[in-house]
């Protein structure tokens, strides 16, 4: 947010009292005036982002390689039921299925972590993950609700590599959701590449009841 600027503390020097500095003093402080009139125009005060994320609002995306979403993953071991889904702005499904993720997270905030890897970046010569963070902030902030408890990840391994992972063991192309138990082993894998028409297409119906099913076996054993 630009800082607010207190004019009192702006005045210029009056006339007469300009008069009695040297032409260099002068000079110097229209310069000065003139920086400090550019800086607030700009939002000077406001820090800038230096830590891998960029966010639009309350959503954030960061840029994680393959490996550091394994790490993401891996962190909510014994915490939290994980959900990820593996998406791309290029993929009609993922961007239909997508707000069941929001849904996800708004209800289960305490038990379930949301992790949402976009596929977007294909690599390519003089190609960067950074090229393609607008158009993907821009997918996730015109969701309603947004996903602001959502962990949003753009991938900046290329998305072949990606779904090829042996550790990851993805498959196919996406959409593809994994969900995690608490104790970090895989419950089950929801992806469309085996299905033999679009009617078998998974949805987040199914995501959520597997989720619901999850949960209740815990409160079972309590």
């Amino acid at each position: 947010m630009p800082r607010k600027v207190d004019h009192r503390h702006c005045a210029e020097r009056s006339p007469a009292a300009a008069d009695s500095l040297p032409r260099s003093a002068l000079s110097a402080r229209r310069l000065l005036y003139v920086v400090i009139g550019i800086a607030t125009l700009a939002g000077c005060g406001s820090p800038s982002e230096s830590d891998g994320k960029s966010g639009g609002g309350d959503v954030t995306l960061e840029v994680l390689d393959v490996v550091g979403v394994q790490g993401r993953i891996a962190s909510h071991k014994d915490k939290k039921i994980v959900v990820v889904d593996y998406w791309s702005t290029s993929c009609p499904p993922c961007m239909k299925e997508f707000p069941g993720l929001v849904a996800l997270s708004e209800k289960h905030p305490d038990d379930v972590a949301c992790i949402s890897v976009s596929l977007d970046y294909e690599g390519g010569k003089n190609k960067k993950p950074a090229d393609l963070e607008p158009k993907v902030l821009n997918f996730l902030t015109s969701l309603a609700p947004q996903p602001k408890r959502v962990d949003n990840v753009l991938c900046g391994t290329p998305s072949d590599e990606v779904l090829s992972d042996a550790t990851l063991n993805l498959g196919g192309s996406p959409p593809v959701v994994v969900v995690y138990g608490r104790d970090g082993t895989v419950a089950k894998m929801f992806e469309n590449g085996s299905a033999d028409s679009e009617d078998e297409y998974f949805t987040y119906a199914d995501v959520r009841k597997l989720v619901e099913e999850l949960l209740a076996a815990e409160t079972a054993k309590k």
